[in-house]
């Protein structure tokens, strides 16, 4: 299954000509680039919000909001967790850790293959100002072997990495993946 992930995208970015199976939008995506995502690719659009975009951003469009959501397509299992950390903010798309640890909880007897998430892990050795400020609850995911990939934006950084035996992605703007046995970039 070949996939197109977007995270934090710009609307002066180009939309890359490929044929994908899936596209996942992992947020901070304005409603012009989500429509014009729509008419390039002929597949399922699995999206999440950012703690910046509209609670209807995916009002009257195809779009699957996966937030808090587990979804099987082709035989992957698929979970998405929108938003960011709660810090004394009651605002929309900003979560505390127990409502994240009770979603990986969840999580836990699901079967998922694939975590889809707007945030971040709490990376201590990555560089920037949200690498430290990400779910803490997504330590289990890799410590526990809960779900083979995560994929996550924010980080406006485009990297792969392995902790455990979790594939890790960054996605900024955007990033094409095949999923087989194996998450291949």
């Amino acid at each position: 299954m070949k996939v197109l992930a977007f995270s934090d995208l710009r609307t002066t970015v180009s939309l890359p000509d490929v044929n994908p199976d899936l596209v996942i939008l992992l947020g901070h995506i304005p409603s012009k680039k989500v429509n014009e995502i729509e008419q390039k690719y002929d597949c399922t659009i699995l999206g999440l919000l950012s703690n910046s975009c509209s609670p209807r951003l995916y009002e009257d469009t195809t779009v699957v909001n996966l937030h808090r959501r587990v979804v099987d397509i082709e035989g992957i299992r698929f979970a998405g967790f929108g938003g960011v950390p709660l810090h004394n903010n009651d605002s929309f798309g900003y979560y505390s850790e127990e409502e994240v640890e009770n979603f990986v909880e969840q999580l836990s007897v699901s079967n998922v293959d694939v975590l889809i998430s707007y945030s971040n892990l709490a990376y201590g050795d990555i560089k920037g100002a949200n690498a430290k400020d990400g779910f803490k609850a997504y330590n289990r995911i890799i410590i526990e072997g809960i779900s083979k990939y995560i994929i996550h934006g924010r980080l406006y950084s485009d990297f792969k990495r392995k902790l455990g035996e979790t594939e890790i992605f960054s996605v900024y703007p955007y990033k094409i993946m095949t999923l087989t046995n194996k998450l291949e970039v």
